[in-house]
């Protein structure tokens, strides 16, 4: 009975952990450091944009979801630099994913992106999907 109870609490635990590392992005105009601690980003409410003269940079091994139809806009600058044992995830924010149920990530600043898996985005590329689109120079995409 012990050992029971304990286990649940364990696992209660563990449910808290994970509800608390969610960070719901507000729509508008972002900029900062994302980190694997805040991880899952969640892009649910409206589009968001990195305003010119401003940058995000996105850490190792974050998730970055977004809601239907929704975008990731660049007008300044994005860092997304994963490494090959860690990348960085743009996916949906949907608990049954499909291609196409997000918008893109719309570069007209500049985007430095390396080791990312971009999946489920309103393109046709590839099975899973997956968006980006660049009005600008992408000065390293390595996905």
């Amino acid at each position: 009975m012990v050992t029971s109870f304990r286990h649940s609490i364990f696992i209660m635990i563990m449910l808290t952990v994970d509800v608390l590392s969610q960070t719901v992005v507000p729509a508008g105009n972002i900029s900062g450091h994302w980190t694997k601690a805040g991880s899952p980003y969640q892009i649910v409410i409206g589009d968001v944009t990195i305003p010119s003269a401003e940058t995000l940079t996105i850490d190792s091994g974050v998730v970055v979801q977004l809601d239907l139809g929704l975008n990731l806009k660049v007008d300044g600058t994005l860092n997304a630099l994963g490494t090959k044992t860690d990348s960085i995830r743009f996916t949906t924010a949907q608990s049954v994913p499909a291609v196409g149920q997000w918008g893109a990530i719309i570069v007209a600043g500049t985007a430095n992106i390396s080791f990312a898996v971009v999946e489920y985005g309103n393109g046709s590329t590839g099975s899973l999907g997956g968006a980006i689109s660049s009005t600008s120079w992408v000065t390293k995409l390595q996905i």
